[in-house]
């Protein structure tokens, strides 16, 4: 279980909507068949009535979500996420102040990025659907952020406005960069850069090139209000580990969360509450909504300054957030609750809380530098996986791909429900996020409101991930009747997966080569599908009785191997001259690729099995060095 994060729905029944829901809760009746709908419908209405699932609609709003979701998350773009994430693995220092510096320099960076790129988006569109590739630095930022997507939404609305909302990480881009492709792209992203960045802002750095001795972390004292400067082991304890620290002009011992404090009270007490960090949202959908009038007359309420002013007077000098909560928000909700319109905006404070609650610097409504270190344990099961070759590669985004739109239809089941996913479903939730617009409009169909994707790190949150991640065997069992943590993905499903992007599969993905050269080529062919296939059989050993001979067992490996159905591998129905072209046909049939041939008397093979041989390596696209055992050489393939 990944046991990092936790998905979380508003408890919402979309349809009919309310006036003030909006209208693309029920946009899905549109674009899926009636009886999708209704499906969609009776799942969602036992979930909020704590009913049993009909079982037949939860199936078949299974197969909805796997259609509409097939293009964000796609073979493809699992494989682009895991190489991306196997590349920002390495973006790390050899040390924790090293590593620190280099990830304040990112940070400072992917704010200076996104400001230059809504800039050039005024003048020129087209950048919302190709922006530039940001150096890997800026990317590894840019992807964590998504992967907030209520504080992503909250930070790119407040800060500019509707620019980003439909900008998505330009995935499958950065990995071909990653594997040393796509070198024009990349050379047109270093053109916009030196164009619109700060002079002295190189676009490739590494931890190497950062010196930690050099670089220092600026914090203001929420005593004296001073601003000090840092050195990295000292910024470290202060922000990662949550240790005090002494100004150097007063002399008060402070932590982080007192600086945070201070910076939301000087937030409250001089910016526009548009401008609050967790305000932005419809407290039901959970939708940006800036400028709802319903929403910003309750603001207006709840943030009334004269009321701050009031109240905040008799807060120590080094508040906490119960402080806050206590002597602040309580009085000042307790006054505007009944004259809200929205009655979710009951639980903005909670939410403005949230915003700011680990944000000691910066215009987010989260510590970036901790959200990048939190997902390094994700990217270092990732590169972990690359490590374990493509058959595990392969296998796990199987699984991804099989058990997310279940997910999915979980959240809508159980919409009151924690839900923590499992490390492959989490990769498939991951990239889903990474296209934000199509994400939200997708779980907002789904469960009429955007599904949060929560990896806080603190106590609470830890707290209820070990909850959830208890309660969703127990509930996975219950609405599927299999195993949560042993998926079993059946060979079968891997089929209806396909990976079309050649460069990737090309250069990233291809195995080691197959070391069987003295074996004759009937076995050659079967142990040279056998490592492309990137499947397990158990044994290639015939005395098992696995096949009649090791012909039959190349036939009888592809056949499990492809997951594919083929009729029959009785040659006596007349669908080949014998057991080894059937094995080819077999190939040929799966793969779905035409041969121009099965006739050996075209000099195309020696004869029909090292046909079934070539035949795979004309079909699957992959680059064979030689079908000629007798050369020594070994076949080397990878495609999926």
């Amino acid at each position: 279980m990944s046991a990092t994060a936790v998905a979380s729905t508003a408890p919402a029944y979309t349809m009919p909507v309310a006036d003030d829901v909006s209208s693309s809760a029920v946009d899905v009746a549109v674009s899926l068949k009636d009886e999708a709908l209704a499906a969609h419908a009776a799942v969602l209405k036992a979930g909020m009535n704590g009913d049993a699932v009909d079982k037949d609609a939860l199936n078949k709003l299974v197969d909805v979500i796997g259609t509409e979701t097939a293009e964000p998350v796609s073979r493809d773009a699992l494989l682009a996420h895991t190489l991306l994430l196997s590349t920002f693995h390495r973006q790390t220092g050899d040390s924790e102040a090293k590593d620190l510096a280099f990830l304040c320099a990112a940070e400072v960076r992917y704010l200076a990025f996104l400001d230059a790129l809504a800039k050039a988006v005024v003048k020129d569109k087209s950048l919302i659907e190709t922006p530039p590739l940001p150096p890997m630095d800026v990317a590894m930022f840019w992807h964590s952020h998504m992967l907030s997507p209520l504080r992503f939404a909250d930070d790119m609305t407040r800060r500019y406005d509707s620019t980003f909302d439909d900008m998505s990480l330009p995935l499958m881009r950065l990995a071909k960069v990653a594997i040393g492709t796509n070198k024009d792209d990349l050379e047109a992203s270093r053109q916009f850069w030196a164009k619109n960045m700060p002079a002295d802002m190189p676009y490739d750095i590494t931890p190497a090139d950062v010196d930690e001795t050099k670089v220092i972390g600026r914090v203001v004292c929420p005593f004296c209000t001073s601003e000090l400067a840092l050195t990295m082991p000292e910024y470290a304890a202060l922000r990662l580990h949550g240790q005090e620290h002494m100004c150097t002009h007063c002399a008060a011992e402070f932590m982080a969360e007192h600086v945070a404090v201070q910076r939301f009270l000087t937030m409250v007490k001089h910016a526009p509450v548009v401008r609050i960090a967790g305000t932005q949202s419809h407290p039901k959908t959970r939708e940006p909504k800036p400028m709802l009038h319903a929403n910003m007359t309750d603001l207006a309420a709840l943030f009334d300054k004269a009321k701050w002013v009031k109240y905040s007077s008799k807060l120590p000098t080094l508040a906490t957030w119960d402080d806050v909560k206590n002597m602040v928000m309580a009085p000042i909700m307790k006054g505007a609750a009944d004259s809200l319109i929205l009655p979710g905006n009951r639980l903005r404070f909670a939410m403005v809380i949230h915003a700011h609650k680990d944000a000691i610097n910066g215009p987010w409504a989260m510590d970036m530098v901790r959200a990048v270190r939190r997902q390094r344990r994700f990217s270092r099961k990732m590169a972990d996986l690359v490590q374990s070759g493509p058959s595990a590669v392969y296998h796990f985004q199987t699984e991804a791909l099989v058990q997310y739109p279940k997910f999915l239809a979980m959240a809508v089941a159980h919409p009151s429900k924690p839900l923590v996913p499992t490390t492959a479903i989490d990769l498939a939730w991951h990239t889903h996020q990474l296209f934000p617009a199509v994400y939200s409009k997708h779980t907002l169909m789904l469960t009429g409101s955007v599904m949060n994707h929560d990896d806080s790190d603190d106590a609470k949150s830890e707290a209820r991930i070990a909850d959830g991640g208890k309660a969703i065997e127990t509930l996975w069992m219950r609405t599927y009747g299999e195993e949560f943590l042993d998926a079993r993905v059946p060979c079968t499903q891997g089929a209806k997966y396909h990976a079309t992007e050649t460069e990737l599969l090309a250069l990233y993905l291809t195995p080691g080569t197959c070391n069987v050269t003295h074996l004759g080529t009937a076995e050659r062919a079967a142990r040279c599908y056998y490592a492309c296939a990137r499947e397990v059989c158990d044994s290639m050993d015939v005395a098992k009785g696995a096949a009649k001979d090791t012909t039959e067992r190349a036939a009888r490996c592809y056949y499990a191997c492809a997951r594919e159905v083929c009729d029959s591998m009785d040659v006596a129905k007349g669908a080949a001259k014998d057991t080894t072209e059937r094995a080819a046909r077999c190939y040929y049939a799966c793969a779905r690729e035409v041969c121009d041939s099965m006739d050996v008397a075209k000099g195309a093979a020696k004869d029909t099995t090292e046909r079934a041989a070539r035949c795979y390596y004309a079909c699957a696209r992959e680059v064979c060095d030689s079908m000629d055992v007798a050369n020594g050489t070994s076949l080397r393939a990878t495609g999926f």
